[in-house]
């Protein structure tokens, strides 16, 4: 099976895969999380973007343009998933209280669903290896698959999600840039 490594963290992804709900989707790019600590820069994560490849060439309303790439990846209506996986021990709790501190600025309403989110994923062991997957479905859906999993019904958790892993600040721009770059080529 083919693989996509992302080179600082040393985690490697398949380069397609089936996920629970849905049919084949693939990787568009991966980036660590690298926080940075005063003057020491510290390893959380790797992540990797999996989309259906054919509905989002289908819906790219200018292919070869990173900003009609951001804006399909932020609100498309086909299946995406963010897929994490842990590259140091950290608690439940200290992962979700990182996302609540930079998604509930962005949330703009139904705040219930990111304190169910925060609240499912502070009780969770969270250790070295641990994989997270985000699948957002076409309706905005956010299924989270640890064991048990979580979903998510309301459309604005999901867009939040997106829209934080896309933003020119966000957690991780390595993954972002590769992302937009793939998605750009689509149907070009």
């Amino acid at each position: 099976m083919a693989t996509v490594t992302e080179s600082s963290t040393g985690v490697s992804f398949p380069e397609q895969q089936t996920f629970w709900k849905n049919g084949m989707l693939t990787c568009v790019g991966v980036g660590p999380r690298i926080k940075k600590i005063g003057f020491v820069s510290i390893k959380a994560y790797a992540v990797c973007q999996y989309i259906d490849v054919k509905a989002a060439a289908a819906a790219l309303a200018k292919p070869g343009c990173e900003a009609a790439a951001q804006a399909l990846l932020q609100g498309g209506a086909f299946t995406q998933v963010l897929q994490m996986q842990l590259v140091r021990d950290v608690t439940g709790k200290q992962f979700s209280d990182t996302l609540d501190e930079v998604m509930r600025p962005l949330m703009k309403g139904n705040e219930a669903d990111l304190d169910t989110f925060c609240a499912y994923l502070s009780a969770q062991p969270l250790s070295h290896g641990t994989q997270i997957t985000f699948m957002r479905h076409a309706d905005g859906s956010v299924d989270v698959a640890l064991q048990p999993g979580l979903t998510i019904a309301g459309r604005r958790l999901g867009d939040t999600l997106w829209t934080l892993f896309l933003s020119h600040d966000g957690p991780t721009p390595e993954a972002r840039k590769a992302w937009l770059a793939a998605v750009a080529k689509l149907g070009a």
